[in-house]
């Protein structure tokens, strides 16, 4: 073994044993603070339960995932037929409020209804729930404890802390004085259908169903012709293809997003759905109205075949994460260009000598008068 090879090796191993000593740093610096944070607890543990004055709750902390941060939460167990989540009103909340995407209940409380955002369908319900000062009183305890969520999904009660962040210490009393906040809101429940909503009318449901499914059957149905477009009738200028498409797509998306803000609007939560739609309108107006321009262009294209042979002038590969994709660029038979580039297979790829080898090319003009590739043939 060479010097060379010898310090390359141990080049590598050094590497290697840095990130798995800075890999175990990390774990135990973690473990090490959630300890501390919850050493304050029965057991020091950060997930368990316990009860008070005859109330059963539980409480967890979850780490954070790739795109969630770390939170702890308490609850406790209170059936209804209702379902609720309030936590600080945003200035996202205001401004959609302002605007008239979304409607909230007012609990006729000006602080309250000014500091908090009350998130509900079950409207009725909820209306009565917060016209009772206790429970407001009891969210307000809970939000001054550090507690930033509170919600109710009919079974139970929870309080959340979100994010947990590095250094926050929870203890015993701290539990138990949530605790005791949310046993306040889980008494004495209305008893109230769950399913009317007088803000956005009796066929809300169906009316948001609508909203959310037409946008993604656009997607569903460009992203398949997209792929099928690019496979079967790939347009010489793919690029110029699908910016034509914005010719209609844009009018076809804006009148798209009016139409499902209306049926979505009315709703607490109606600006969070929003987004949502407003990105499936966006992802399926561009990528999939440029996928149905490409796939009609080549599908319902009645002209005839044209030959062209060429010669090769050059091949290359360009690579993904996961996969090659062989080119052939050919001299051009189009006037205003040099060169075009060619999807071919690997097996010809390595047939092909650039400058001597040559290619019949069957292209067609188009049905939006973009010129794709039917066949191609190597010339030996």
């Amino acid at each position: 073994m060479d010097h060379f090879t010898l310090i390359m090796i141990l080049t590598a191993l050094f590497t290697l044993a840095v990130i798995i000593l800075a890999v175990v740093y990390a774990v135990r610096r973690q473990n090490r603070r959630e300890k501390e944070a919850f050493a304050g607890l029965d057991g020091g543990r950060s997930s368990g339960r316990g009860e008070l004055n005859g109330v059963e709750y539980r409480y967890k902390f979850t780490p954070g995932g790739k795109n969630t941060p770390p939170s702890f939460s308490i609850e406790v167990a209170a059936g209804s037929s209702g379902s609720f989540k309030i936590g600080r009103e945003s200035g996202f909340d205001r401004f959609f409020k302002k605007i008239g995407l979304c409607a909230e209940i007012q609990t006729g409380d000006r602080d309250f209804d000014a500091s908090y955002y009350i998130s509900t369908n079950s409207v009725l319900f909820s209306r009565q729930f917060f016209s009772d000062p206790s429970k407001r009183a009891a969210c307000r305890a809970i939000t001054a404890a550090g507690f930033n969520e509170i919600a109710h999904d009919g079974k139970r009660f929870s309080a959340v802390r979100r994010p947990f962040k590095s250094g926050s210490i929870i203890d015993n009393d701290q539990i138990h004085a949530v605790v005791f906040q949310l046993t306040v809101l889980s008494r004495h429940l209305p008893e109230l259908p769950s399913s009317r909503n007088p803000l956005a009318g009796q066929n809300w449901k169906a009316r948001r169903f609508v909203a959310f499914a037409a946008p993604a059957l656009v997607n569903a149905a460009g992203l398949t012709a997209l792929v099928l477009g690019l496979s079967r009738y790939r347009p010489l200028d793919p690029l110029a293809a699908a910016l034509s498409s914005w010719s209609w797509t844009v009018p076809a998306s804006l009148i798209t997003l009016l139409v499902c803000t209306w049926l979505i609007k009315g709703r607490s939560t109606s600006h969070r759905e929003w987004i949502v739609v407003l990105a499936l309108v966006l992802s399926g107006y561009t990528a999939g109205g440029a996928g149905l321009h490409i796939f009609f262009n080549g599908f319902l294209d009645p002209s005839a075949g044209v030959e062209h042979e060429t010669r090769i002038v050059d091949k290359r590969i360009t690579t993904t994460k996961n996969s090659k994709t062989f080119h052939a660029v050919v001299d051009s038979w189009r006037p205003e260009k040099r060169t075009e580039d060619i999807r071919i297979n690997s097996w010809e790829f390595d047939r092909i000598q650039p400058e001597w080898t040559k290619m019949r090319v069957v292209t067609r003009s188009g049905r939006f008068s973009f010129e794709w590739i039917e066949d191609y043939e190597l010339l030996q």
